[in-house]
């Protein structure tokens, strides 16, 4: 029971939020009541893909990859602008081989996917600032070698610019020093490129903030530890946000949650493994954070997490599993009059978020290329 009491204890936080919200009438089964048809939702999932180079070796981990890849392209369903069900491959810098990225080169371009900025750091003692942005400098470039990340439409210099999620959840430091060591790690995310982040949510790790179901930005300066620990929520017509600006996944209570048959109240924190497969059930609770961009209502984002490559984690994340999820939802939620599927990369959906503040409606499909683009490779 003590255990019990000090695991609830550490989420006081982001709980109290919760509640809050729920109290509101700001998230729940009953915020899409009010809604004018149709509603869009953007579905996108951070796969933190990180391969086993330990284990198999670096020919068996390139296997992987290539297996991985050809099960997800055996998935057929398609969203309502008849694209493919996306991953965003969040592949880890300290593992960078070409060999590793190889395989998903030809995966991506058929559009399954992208590749963004992963990085586990200060792993063995705290890192520091210019290591981190060296660090970030020299894995950007050798991504471009590959013809990944993309660049600002609006800026003539053709900078490369990402997403990013922290490895170990430790983003700016949120760890007490523990697996990062940097405190300005935001301001040399944005000053390396970085235009947003998909770190979040970390509960039940104790780097959860209280600021939960959000798209925002940092409100405090860059240059501080945790900066992103509360902020000001993206809205339609606040004009540019403040780079990386962040999209958080779904943070709430399963309430209908059962083991063995009994019911046991227990965190959704949008991720996909096996022991917790995606459904129909849990898409209904993740619409029910209804993450948007304030104003824009009826674009909904859907931001999921995986470690696809661990061995737990795969069959949830292709085959039946996931075909018959997907399939499900096509059901329900894309008829195309009421509502309407996207499936995105974070790049597509940062897009999305970013035509919606400045006031465009319709399809939200139609603004995946809104600003930032797709180097051709």
């Amino acid at each position: 029971m003590y255990n019990l009491v000090k695991k609830v204890w550490r989420q006081k936080g982001w709980l109290k939020t919760y509640f809050s919200q729920s109290l509101k009438g700001t998230i729940g089964p009953h915020t899409l009541d009010n809604l004018e048809p149709p509603i869009d939702f953007i579905i996108s999932i951070a796969n933190h893909f990180e391969p086993r180079v330990s284990t198999l070796g670096l020919a068996g981990a390139i296997e992987a990859i290539k297996e991985w890849c050809g099960g997800l392209e055996k998935i057929a369903t398609r969203d309502f602008d008849g694209n493919p069900f996306k991953h965003t491959y969040y592949f880890p810098g300290e593992n960078y081989n070409p060999g590793l990225l190889a395989p998903l080169e030809e995966h991506c371009k058929k559009g399954f996917g992208e590749v963004e900025v992963h990085l586990h750091h200060g792993l063995e003692k705290p890192d520091n600032a210019d290591h981190l942005e060296k660090t970030l400098e020299e894995y950007i470039k050798n991504l471009r070698l590959h013809g990944f990340l993309s660049y600002d439409k609006t800026d003539n210099s053709m900078k490369p610019r990402y997403c990013f999620v922290h490895g170990n959840w430790t983003l700016a430091n949120s760890g007490q020093g523990e697996f990062c060591g940097v405190d300005n790690e935001m301001e040399i995310l944005a000053k390396t490129g970085c235009y947003m982040d998909c770190t979040l949510p970390s509960a039940p790790h104790f780097t959860q903030i209280n600021k939960i179901n959000s798209i925002y930005e940092c409100g405090f300066p860059l240059s501080d530890a945790i900066p992103h620990r509360d902020g000001r929520d993206l809205a339609v017509g606040s004009g540019e946000p403040t780079f990386p600006f962040l999209l958080e996944g779904p943070l709430l209570i399963n309430w209908k949650r059962k083991k063995k048959g009994i019911y046991v109240p227990g965190i959704e924190n949008g991720a996909i493994h096996d022991l917790n497969p995606p459904t129909l059930d849990r898409f209904r609770l993740w619409v029910s954070a209804n993450i948007h961009v304030k104003g824009h209502p009826n674009w909904i984002f859907i931001k999921l997490h995986t470690h696809s490559l661990r061995n737990n984690h795969i069959n949830s994340t292709r085959g039946l599993v996931m075909t018959k999820y997907l399939n499900d939802i096509g059901r329900f939620y894309n008829d195309g009059t009421k509502y309407r599927l996207h499936f995105a990369t974070s790049r597509e959906s940062a897009n999305i978020i970013l035509a919606a503040i400045d006031g465009k409606t319709g399809n939200a499909g139609k603004y995946r290329n809104y600003r930032f683009i797709l180097f051709e490779s």
